[in-house]
């Protein structure tokens, strides 16, 4: 499918606030690594979100982005193998997912970019939950900072 995936789910993107974050990446041989442990390097990537619920994310290094999704399985034999599995067939300058309705007006996500192709979208979708989550968290970081350096939540009220 070319410019544009397959409507898709992802209450990971739909936790993503307005405004934009910086999350780090593991990289492997420039490629980056979803659920990894062996890497090479790290990246930034920018991840916005606008009103029109348009998540925009490219790395801030501003080099193409390639992603894996790095599965560990059991052989056979019992060895433990990593299973790697490319999300775009092609690097892409930037990528955005769109929350779109259907006809049902059941909210979706697609993602689309400018020669965008996905090889599967199950990987696709492991991409969007990691990328969400990892940009909710730091939202929410960044909000429990603002309001400690405000003095308005002290350490005491965290955890009530």
């Amino acid at each position: 499918m070319q410019n544009e995936s397959l409507p898709f789910l992802s209450c990971a993107l739909d936790r993503i606030k307005q405004g934009a974050v910086d999350i780090g990446a593991p990289l492997l041989s420039d490629v980056i690594q979803i659920h990894a442990s062996d890497q090479d390097g790290k990246t930034r990537i920018q991840v916005s979100r606008d009103r029109n619920n348009i998540i925009e994310l490219f790395r801030q290094d501003e080099r193409l982005m390639q992603a894996e999704i790095v599965e560990v399985v059991q052989s056979e034999s019992g060895l433990l193998c990593s299973n790697r599995k490319t999300v775009f067939k092609t690097p892409i300058a930037r990528l955005f997912f769109m929350n779109v309705a259907t006809k049902n007006n059941k909210n979706v996500w697609v993602a689309t970019a400018p020669g965008l192709e996905i090889p599967d979208i199950e990987s696709l979708q492991t991409f969007a939950t990691v990328i969400g989550e990892n940009s909710r968290n730091k939202q929410n970081r960044q909000a429990l900072a603002a309001k400690r350096a405000m003095g308005s939540l002290s350490v005491t009220h965290t955890f009530n």
